[in-house]
């Protein structure tokens, strides 16, 4: 086609559309100039030359030619010909090239007149408002940067994805101004968006439940965690990310079990970040330790350590924990190996450091290392960084080491001796090492007591004139200090012929001590105290008690061991059924804040079976919650007793929901005993039987009767005799069987005699028909005999007819 035969006013359109098909292919130098022909044509319409500028100003961008892309858009603007969708993009697409030159007054001068062109395309619109309201966030204008966002959010027209953007931005400040209301409601908004794709829901899910969190309300964070981790195609990271949170947030509600279980998920996902690895290790180990598993508190320590990618921060902390443990274990020198990695860690925060060289140097000096202890002292008071707390303490050690090396040359001097002595147990105390100090005051005293009365009454008067050593006064009373060891001699005696179980002379070395006229108080309530055990353990409750009301009656009777005695005694008094002194004595110690939770929640627990009342069900309940809900100070096998008690009396009032909670914790807890396990799967089963849910109850008795601990032999005969359902009553009759069939005479005998009250007393006659096969027809054929002739049932007569014939 040649060129006279193109129309005329075709022909700028289609030299404009050959540009952009240029441009479209990548080929920008030859877009730009056929472009740059049709800008330069005098001929051109003035809309064909505001197109043409534009597209050129597109094509400058891509080759990176900004300043002449500004150009472009700036003459394109004075053309009067350019129609207002085409001003309002260009005014957009240069406010986007100033901001990349840092010009931002000019950018948001060019995003405010674009927004006052009426019938701008609505996207457009919103494009230009998240743009202004970022650019506006930038220079620090927060307030109209969020009423930007406001309106987008506000435009039905708007595209979703800048709508959730703004949304997103929007809920970010409020965070920062801690406007949680604010925030939670953004995210809010963008979950009710119809059609929001998965990822905006995800990321909506993850930022509320963080919002909520930081709110305190936990359980609305552990909801939208939940729901979140319930979606399908959740990104790896972003899954363990929410187990972690959800975890955080479930320990802050009390579920320690649930929290251990999203951090031992988190641990199963292939690929997760070293970062979260290493904290959801550290997390699960702090919560082992709460309950006592010491041994995999200190692999989760471990596996912290070892993890790579993992903070410095989170290594760090491990590593202090883990020294901890393994210095109470006695493993000093791996405790002070893991000190000494935190101080090599440089990125470790410096308090953490400043406490490892402060532990090291304990240890050190525990250890009989002086001098690498004192460099370890040193170092804590020259850190900068250090608290004036911790230097002071640095500087106690260091203190004691000197009057040590004070001892350690003293010669013969008492005076020197005393002075240091007493001295070293003043660091001692101040550092909190009361043992040491009191085992220092100890020798002071014995010092003392080898002296004549003024030297000796001298030592006393100065030892006694700091407050916290005037208890130790009786130690300095001369021959009362002899008495002293003389009676601690005899408790000392006692307890050692207790521990081998040679009570009568247990009996008389405490008899001996309790008879030492002037012997101190407190060694009189130790005599109290282990006479008491001794004799308890001879099943002589009275003289046991007698004894614990001695001590109880001695005020200076160790706190331990008056709550100790509080313990025995209620629980004595309950079984001698005075219980309005049991109740007395088991409540003052579980309402003694001071007492050990352990001490305390025994105390709870003989005091629910001393309410003996019927008006009493909810206070021996509310025990019995309390007992139950304190698991790290209780036994496992001893918890779960109580829950099963707890259960019965739910069960009996009629609360079955409680009583079947109760039942399944003993059920799920681990380490609960096979026996209380069967006990509560079958109390659990029944109460399924009597709500119809017989699948439920089914599956009860099925696990229980295949547990593979269960010995009950009461258990499986009633199981065999009363279940209404065959296949379990045939596999407790296995069960038996295999237990007790054997060759033993007792087994032998036991299980023919549950054979033969099935027979006579059975609720089913398929049980029935099944014992009587297996019944000893010599011993039981009078039973036989009066089924063949007697039983309701034909089939049952006819199967004992056929065993006699």
């Amino acid at each position: 086609m040649t060129s006279e035969s193109v129309n005329p006013s075709l022909s700028f359109p289609i030299r404009l559309q050959q540009a952009r098909d240029s441009h479209e292919n990548g080929e920008y130098a030859k877009a730009i100039a056929a472009l740059t022909e049709i800008i330069e044509d005098a001929g051109a319409p003035g809309i064909i030359k505001a197109e043409a500028l534009f597209s050129r100003g597109v094509a400058y961008e891509k080759t990176g030619e900004r300043a002449l892309e500004l150009a472009d858009y700036t003459r394109l603007l004075d053309v009067p010909e350019a129609p207002p969708e085409l001003r309002a993009q260009t005014l957009f697409n240069r406010g986007v090239a100033l901001g990349k030159n840092n010009d931002s007054e000019s950018e948001l001068a060019d995003y405010s007149a674009a927004l006052e062109i009426k019938n701008a395309p609505a996207k457009l619109r919103a494009e230009t408002l998240l743009n202004r309201a970022i650019t506006r966030g930038a220079a620090g204008d927060t307030r109209r940067e969020i009423e930007d966002y406001t309106r987008i959010a506000g435009m039905e027209s708007a595209p979703l994805d800048i709508k959730i953007k703004a949304l997103l931005n929007r809920a970010y400040i409020h965070e920062k101004r801690g406007e949680n209301a604010r925030e939670i409601a953004d995210y809010t908004d963008i979950l009710e968006l119809p059609a929001a794709p998965a990822s905006a829901v995800m990321l909506a899910l993850f930022c509320r439940g963080g919002a909520h969190g930081r709110a305190g309300d936990h359980t609305a964070a552990v909801t939208d965690y939940t729901r979140l981790l319930a979606l399908a195609g959740v990104p790896a990271e972003l899954r363990v990310e929410t187990l972690y949170n959800r975890g955080v947030s479930l320990g802050k509600l009390g579920k320690r079990d649930l929290e251990v279980a999203d951090y031992t998920e988190l641990l199963r996902v292939a690929g997760a970040p070293g970062e979260l690895r290493g904290r959801a290790y550290f997390a699960r180990g702090l919560l082992l330790g709460l309950e006592g598993q010491t041994a995999r508190e200190l692999a989760d320590y471990t596996k912290a350590i070892e993890t790579p990618g993992v903070s410095a921060e989170i290594k760090a902390a491990a590593l202090f924990n883990r020294a901890g443990i393994r210095d109470a274990a006695g493993d000093a020198e791996k405790a002070l190996a893991d000190y000494s990695e935190i101080i090599a860690l440089a990125e470790a925060p410096v308090a953490l450091r400043v406490d490892a060289l402060l532990n090291r140097g304990v240890g050190h000096w525990h250890a009989g290392r002086p001098k690498h202890a004192a460099a370890d002292f040193t170092s804590v008071i020259q850190t900068p960084e250090a608290s004036e707390e911790t230097k002071n303490e640095a500087r106690l050690y260091r203190e004691i080491q000197e009057w040590t090396d004070v001892l350690e040359g003293a010669g013969d001097s008492a005076e020197t001796k005393a002075a240091a002595l007493l001295n070293r147990a003043i660091a001692h105390e101040k550092a909190g090492e009361e043992a040491l100090a009191e085992k220092d005051i100890r020798a002071l005293a014995t010092l003392a007591d080898t002296l004549d009365g003024a030297q000796a009454d001298a030592i006393r008067d100065k030892a006694l004139a700091h407050e916290s050593f005037k208890k130790f006064a009786a130690l300095f009373e001369g021959s009362a200090a002899r008495l002293r060891r003389a009676a601690e001699a005899l408790v000392r005696e006692g307890v050692e012929a207790g521990r081998k179980e040679e009570f009568p002379a247990s009996l008389a070395a405490f008899g001996k001590a309790l008879d030492i006229a002037g012997a101190p108080a407190d060694v009189r309530a130790q005599a109290h105290f282990n006479r008491a055990i001794t004799v308890w353990r001879m099943k002589d409750r009275a003289a046991a008690r007698d004894d614990l009301s001695h001590l109880l009656a001695n005020p200076a009777a160790e706190p331990l061991q008056r709550w100790r005695a509080l313990l025995y005694r209620g629980y004595i008094h309950a079984k001698e059924g005075v219980r309005a002194r049991a109740l007395a004595d088991l409540t003052k110690l579980a309402e003694n804040e001071a007492a050990p939770d352990n001490l305390k929640v025994k105390a709870v627990y003989f005091r629910a079976f001393a309410y003996t009342k019927p008006t009493d069900v909810e206070k021996r309940l509310a025990d019995l919650k309390a007992f139950a809900d304190t698991p790290h100070a209780v036994p496992p096998a001893l918890r779960a007793k109580g829950l099963l008690i707890r259960g019965h009396i739910l069960w009996k009032n009629g609360d079955r929901k409680g009583a079947v909670a109760d039942f399944t914790r003993v059920i799920d807890a681990a380490s609960a005993p096979a026996w209380r396990k069967t006990r509560a799967l079958l109390n659990r089963g029944v109460i399924f039987g009597k709500d119809g849910e017989t699948a439920r109850e089914v599956a009860d008795y099925e696990k229980l009767v295949r547990i593979s601990e269960v010995t009950d032999r009461v258990l499986l005969a009633a199981l065999i005799k009363k279940c209404r359902y065959s296949n379990i009553r045939h596999i407790a009759l296995e069960r038996l069987q295999l237990l007790f069939g054997k060759p033993d005479v007792a087994g032998e005998a036991f299980v023919q005699e549950t054979y033969a009250d099935i027979a006579a007393n059975g609720w089913h006659a398929d049980a029935r028909k099944s014992v009587v096969k297996l019944l000893d027809l010599e011993k039981y054929r009078p039973l036989l005999t009066t089924l063949a002739s007697e039983a309701g049932d034909p089939s049952l007569r006819k199967t004992a007819a056929a065993r006699l014939a």
